[in-house]
């Protein structure tokens, strides 16, 4: 308006304003003195301080007060014209929208709901605060004229707000955001505000999410009626032009005339899917949907496998996050298109799959049977399928039937697996043989005889396609395909979120969606099943990419081929995989192979084999030099070894192997099994790397069996050794330095009530021992719920009877032969200690040999005579020296201990008879990746 005031001051200044794009400074100026005149004429109250200005402002005043002498004049005049419709209420340009009050506070709330969604992007939880609280103030003028219902508008918004404290609270919880300490106070507030103030709401929430779209944004019919007509045919074009766009471009395709889709055609449009993957913006379902259709739509066996490639690559690219896994449902599809690639090379023989070729080059449709050079990877595939299962079932909750139903899986990943190996056997790939087999190895070698058994008669109903009916199987496996439905660009969704199972990720999928949905469905191709998908176009402000889109759930299967078939026994098929490993391999796939192989033989009662093999491969010197996943590996291997010594009752072999794992203190970081929130010098890189290591749970080695079996073991070696030394704890290089730690703070305790844990289950049993009274020791030792989990419980229980006898003889020597008595009889021995003559006499001749014991045999009576053996002033003085230095040893010990943190002491080399000396694991905070040794934490 500016501009036209301008002119009517100066006829010079307007022609310039209509010829040239820039007007000089001093016009400039004119213009906004002009400017001025024109607001103060308006309000018959001008005052101006140039002179031109004043005559401008004198006609201008003249012109409006005239009236309707001037509009008769105006059409013929040109600035009279625009001076017409200089009031807002005259002008013709603007159409006034009368609002009712209603309106008003509606738009008012719509606005802060706005605004609080511009601040959930950058998280800013003191303004959300804020904003929250104006919310619920206009939410209370708005039901003055909703009849005291809520607006939809409102009832949306609080369910997304707790969406995303839900989804803050889980990223907080794996470290994957930081807040400041001023905007985690707020958070912190704002979430125990918004749990309450919810509470109120929860029906209408519940509504949302079960139908987000009833909730969507409409106009009120009070607005509609003051709209004009050209406003809503306005609105019409617009929603009718998001419809169309909303539309994928696969429907444009599949209304082409099918000879318009050539093989050329298919090849181009497939480049173009490819030019545009990973490019910001770019929408990775869409590009799921054209390879689909072009798949479907091939010339060739040659082209459809080219492309089918493409969309396996597509459709891992659906999950960007290394914190999150693979949707189920779509790794099921990615294992059956990987099933059908490999049908189709197996139909055609002239299809040459090559890494290095160029994908979807430009060449003519090449004749039946003619060479054909095709991109592909199934090594990589196969690789990134098992890194997916593998992160599934480390999230899934294990006491759930997701878990359970996601273990179901397995077989169809191994039946994939050894198709591929099978296949680059034939083609002499053996640069990639290793790698396969070892991914079957690592899902083979911790699998007992009644558990491979299982899998094999699942796979070949599976194969039958006679799946288990169980109603709540079948339930759970519904529930895990229809978890984690929205998919998310980049680390926005933690794990922690995915853990949540059941009906609570039925719900969860349909609380992030936002925004008008529209219907798309998929296309049926021949050979493929594709997913009727639900569209949300959520837009980021900044980016303008799409927030994420749920999709209807649907039930995939996995088709394994009926030609595959598993070895008869797990020992079958370890031995074929394990010799192509050690075959074919590197060193550190060999290593790999061998301590999964020891694993193997252990739990499977062959401890001499497996000792031997680790023995020989003398991998013990160097695994502090192998990656992490290597030495979680070493580590369960040695940890199977000494149960597996300790079921065929060897004490000294078993203490051997687990001295060192336990004695670290850090028995479940160095199985992977879990994290230690004890000792926390980590940071939060290291942390992450840690927990994509940990196990599954299925693959876990009880820790309280474990520590069962080093206590028992621990005892039956030093009790003798204490009562030989008067009660005394000699510091032996041997020595079991952390049953000695439980031991004396035992002792040392005023009252020591029934015993609750396995340390004081075992520390009761060690009293009962040191005084001979053998049959209370091993009623208390036999009370430990650990030996449940032993497959042969009563023969373990029954070794371990014997052994706890023999110790006890031994003991009860130590303690009362030189002392109490003169001679013993063999028979009170026998009956004293339920012995047979064979072995207690035994017992007490390797004693008498070692020189344990100073007596000897008097074969007529079967009577030990027992040697006087006076002790001088001098070693009386030696021993209280003995003792002393024996204190002064352990106070050292006890602030070395203390100041590094309880860990493992460096002098404690354990090397026990025919046992492997252990190594340590992998260091607090190792960095290294490997998935798995299976996967674990800390090594």
């Amino acid at each position: 308006m500016s501009r036209f005031w301008a002119s009517t001051g100066s006829s010079d200044e307007d022609e310039e304003e209509r010829n040239s794009s820039e007007n000089s400074e001093d016009e400039s100026s004119s213009s906004s003195s002009s400017s001025g005149s024109d607001s103060s004429s308006g309000s018959d109250d001008s005052s101006s301080n140039d002179s031109s200005s004043d005559s401008s402002s004198d006609s201008d005043s003249s012109s409006d007060s005239d009236g309707s002498e001037s509009e008769t004049d105006s059409d013929d005049d040109g600035p009279n014209k625009f001076l017409a419709g200089g009031s807002d209420s005259d002008s013709e340009d603007e159409k006034r929208i009368i609002k009712t009050e209603k309106q008003k506070r509606l738009d008012e709330l719509s606005s802060t709901c706005e605004d609080i969604r511009n601040k959930i992007k950058i998280s800013d939880f003191s303004a959300i605060q804020s904003l929250f609280d104006d919310l619920n103030a206009r939410l209370e003028k708005c039901k003055k004229f909703t009849n005291g219902e809520c607006p939809k508008i409102y009832i949306k918004m609080i369910a997304d707000l707790e969406d995303f404290m839900v989804s803050t609270q889980a990223s907080l919880a794996e470290n994957k955001k930081k807040l400041s300490p001023t905007n985690n106070k707020a958070f912190n507030t704002m979430r125990q505000r918004l749990k309450k103030h919810n509470s109120a709401f929860q029906e209408f929430i519940a509504k949302y999410r079960e139908n987000p779209q009833d909730f969507a944004e409409e106009p009120s019919d009070d607005e509609a009626s003051n709209d004009s007509a050209d406003e809503r045919e306005h609105r019409r074009k617009d929603d009718s032009r998001k419809d169309a766009s909303a539309a994928p471009k696969k429907d444009k395709l599949a209304v082409l005339d099918p000879k318009d889709i050539t093989y050329d055609f298919i090849n181009s449009k497939t480049r173009e899917v490819l030019a545009t993957r990973g490019r910001r913006g770019t929408d990775k379902r869409e590009q799921v949907e054209m390879l689909t259709f072009l798949a479907a739509n091939a010339k060739c066996p040659s082209q459809r496998f080219e492309v089918v490639a493409q969309l396996i690559s597509s459709l891992f690219d659906l999950n960007p996050s290394m914190a999150n896994y693979l949707k189920t449902s779509i790794w099921k599809k990615c294992t059956n298109y990987c099933f059908e690639l490999l049908s189709i090379l197996k139909e055609n023989p002239n299809i040459r799959v090559e890494e290095n070729a160029e994908p979807c080059e430009s060449r003519p449709q090449p004749d039946d049977g003619a060479d054909v050079r095709v991109w592909g990877n199934f090594v990589a595939v196969v690789e990134r399928l098992d890194e997916e299962l593998f992160k599934s079932l480390q999230v899934i909750d294990p006491h759930t039937h997701d878990y359970v139903a996601r273990l179901r899986d397995e077989p169809a990943f191994l039946a994939l697996a050894q198709t591929v190996l099978d296949h680059l056997i034939a083609k002499g790939d053996f640069k990639n043989v290793p790698k396969v087999a070892l991914r079957l190895v690592e899902h083979y070698y911790y699998k007992t005889d009644a558990v491979y058994a299982a899998m094999r008669k699942m796979t070949q109903q599976q194969q039958k396609r006679e799946l288990p009916s169980d109603g709540e199987e079948e339930e759970g496996s519904e529930e895990a395909e229809e978890e984690e439905d929205v998919e998310e660009d980049g680390d926005e969704e933690e794990l922690a979120a995915n853990k949540k199972g059941g009906k609570k990720g039925k719900k969860n999928g349909s609380k992030k969606n936002k925004g008008d949905s529209d219907n798309e469905s998929g296309s049926d191709d021949a050979g493929s099943e594709e997913v009727d998908e639900e569209r949300e176009d959520g837009e980021d402000g900044e980016d303008g990419e799409k927030k994420g889109s749920g999709i209807k759930k649907e039930k995939v299967e996995v088709i394994i081929p009926e030609a595959y078939e598993m070895a008869e026994t797990g020992t079958i098929a370890m031995q074929s995989l394990v010799a192509l490993v050690y075959r074919y391999g590197d060193e550190r796939t060999k290593a790999r192979a061998m301590l999964c192989m020891v694993y193997h033989k252990c739990i499977h009662d062959d401890f001499y084999g497996a000792r031997d093999l680790l023995l020989m491969s003398h991998l013990q010197d160097g695994i502090q030099t192998m990656d992490v996943s290597t030495q979680i590996v070493y580590n369960r291997a040695l940890a199977q070894l000494g149960l597996a010594a300790f079921r065929r009752g060897l004490i000294l072999d078993a203490h051997a192997c687990l001295n060192e794992l336990y004695s670290s203190a850090r028995l479940k970081e160095l199985l992977a099994q879990g994290m230690s929130i004890k000792y926390q010098d980590k940071t939060p890189e290291q942390e992450l790397m840690e927990k994509r290591r940990q196990m599954p749970f299925h693959m876990h080695i009880t820790l309280e069996l474990v520590e069962s079996v080093y206590l028992i073991c621990a005892m039956l070696i030093e009790v003798p050794e204490i009562a030989a030394n008067g009660g005394i704890v000699q510091k032996r290089r041997n020595a079991s330095k952390s049953f000695y730690r439980v031991y004396d703070t035992y002792n040392r305790q005023m009252f020591n009530g029934p015993p609750e844990s396995v340390r004081e289950t075992v520390m009761v049993a060690t009293r009962s021992l040191l005084q001979g009274d053998w049959a209370r020791a091993y009623e208390h030792a036999s009370n430990l719920n650990a030996w449940n989990l032993l497959p042969q419980k009563d023969a373990v229980l029954a070794m371990l009877k014997n052994k706890v006898r023999e110790e006890a003889l031994r003991t009860y020597l130590f303690n009362f032969s030189n002392e109490s008595y003169r001679t013993l009889k063999l028979e009170r021995l026998m009956e004293q200690f339920d012995l047979s003559e064979k072995k207690a006499y035994g017992i007490v001749s390797r004693m008498m040999v070692a020189e344990e014991l100073k007596g000897s045999w008097d074969h007529t009576s079967k009577t030990i005579i027992m040697q006087e053996n006076e002790t001088s002033r001098l070693q009386k003085v030696a021993l209280q020296l003995a003792e002393k230095a024996a204190i002064v040893v352990e106070l050292n010990d006890r602030a070395l201990a203390y100041r590094t943190g309880g860990l493992r002491d460096n002098d404690d080399d354990n090397v026990g008879v025919g046992a492997p000396a252990p190594s340590v694991g992998p260091r607090r905070g190792g960095g290294g990746g490997g998935r798995r040794g299976g996967g674990g934490g800390g090594g």
